[in-house]
């Protein structure tokens, strides 16, 4: 359902002017980023964890204490404690904000002499940038249009996102805020964000 209603609202997006996509082709991609945002949004939830752990009387009682303690070693850590709607569309609206979902710096191939990316500080179509909660290293994996490396930029976005939104006692507009800043809840441009958003909820 989430993607669906993900997918529904990029589509409603104009594409960014210098895209040489066919409509056919977007339409693909778009389908990616929406599939890559539900996955990141199902990590953050632990959605498909709460799912998964409902087991019936006899598969809880023959369930052994080795595997018992094994599931309980790789128990999911939800780090966004808002709704998956909420999580959902507020990286899709970070994605618009930050990029457009333009095709060339989705694959990682930013113009980088004319400044984009931020001078090729940032990548994927959360324009995350590499320090101390995301290693160079797996900041470099993150540039591409197939789903596991949108994914997986999904997910980064979503803990930064996430971590902005605890610092920032729950608000949303923090949340945009310190993702834009790093150290701040207050930036001008993140009311405008979270409207966005809030009408894509109300909308889709």
């Amino acid at each position: 359902m989430l993607k669906e209603s993900l997918l529904a609202a990029a589509m409603a997006f104009p594409a960014w002017h210098g895209d040489q996509e066919s409509t056919e082709d977007r339409e693909v991609r778009l389908n990616v980023i929406a599939q890559a945002i539900d996955e990141a949004v199902a990590i953050a939830t632990c959605r498909n964890e709460n799912s998964s752990r409902e087991r019936s009387p006899s598969q809880a009682s023959s369930e052994s204490k080795d595997d018992a303690e094994k599931s309980e070693s790789q128990t999911c850590k939800r780090f966004w404690h808002g709704t998956p709607r909420e999580l959902g569309f507020l990286l899709l609206g970070q994605a618009f904000f930050e990029t457009r979902l333009a095709l060339h710096v989705h694959a990682g191939q930013c113009r980088v002499e004319i400044g984009e990316c931020d001078g090729g500080r940032a990548i994927s179509l959360w324009q995350l940038h590499h320090g101390y909660h995301l290693p160079v290293e797996r900041w470099r994996s993150l540039a591409g249009t197939d789903l596991e490396s949108t994914r997986e930029a999904a997910i980064e976005a979503s803990r930064a996102l996430s971590r902005g939104r605890n610092f920032c006692k729950g608000s949303l507009e923090g949340a945009v805020a310190n993702y834009a800043t790093g150290k701040s809840c207050q930036w001008k441009g993140a009311a405008k964000r979270v409207r966005f958003v809030r009408r894509m909820l109300s909308k889709y």
